[in-house]
């Protein structure tokens, strides 16, 4: 065989290698890149799923020992909220001896979320307060807004029309939260 055609040979089954490698590498490379690019992404929205779970969407103090009206006005800006959860906020020396049903006995509330336009939204998942049985270390459930909302303001209306006695004298905060799963 002719070395110029040996030589030939050579070049090409180098050539095609190299060509391989190039490819190889670059399919590794973008693999790699997207690895990296969806690590950090994960970081991001990791870091705002906390900062949603913590978040307040409404924070006020309120008194419901005895009749009132209490409102506030909230903009829901999760993307991935199921519903918000309305809980009411005992100082913790009282919710450590007491039942949700004792704190709450002769509580009559009503609980109203209009939006932007004035118009009440339906299907509200609210329990009838002075039944809320959900006790969380500080906290009584009252119910909540059972599906995502639009981005727009809203207000929270919470009309007590007889109060809880149990809970005269006592600092109490009506919050909005959103619920991020079940």
């Amino acid at each position: 065989m002719p070395e110029s055609t040996r030589y030939s040979t050579g070049v090409r089954k180098m050539t095609r290698c190299a060509g391989i490698r190039i490819v190889v590498l670059a399919v590794g490379g973008l693999f790699a890149t997207l690895g990296v690019y969806c690590f950090f992404t994960s970081f991001v929205m990791f870091a705002a799923l906390k900062g949603w779970a913590k978040a307040h969407l409404l924070d006020m103090e309120v008194d419901v020992s005895q009749p009132g009206e209490f409102s506030g006005q909230f903009i829901p800006k999760c993307p991935i909220a199921i519903y918000y959860r309305l809980l009411l906020v005992l100082p913790p020396s009282l919710s450590d001896r007491s039942e949700s049903e004792d704190l709450l006995e002769g509580l009559e509330a009503h609980l109203s979320v209009t939006d932007s336009h004035g118009s009440e939204l339906p299907k509200l998942m609210e329990r009838p307060v002075q039944l809320a049985l959900m006790m969380h270390s500080k906290t009584i459930s009252l119910g909540g807004i059972p599906h995502r909302l639009p981005e727009e303001t809203y207000t929270l209306r919470l009309t007590v029309s007889k109060g809880a006695k149990a809970l005269s004298g006592t600092q109490q905060r009506l919050i909005l939260k959103y619920a991020l799963g079940s």
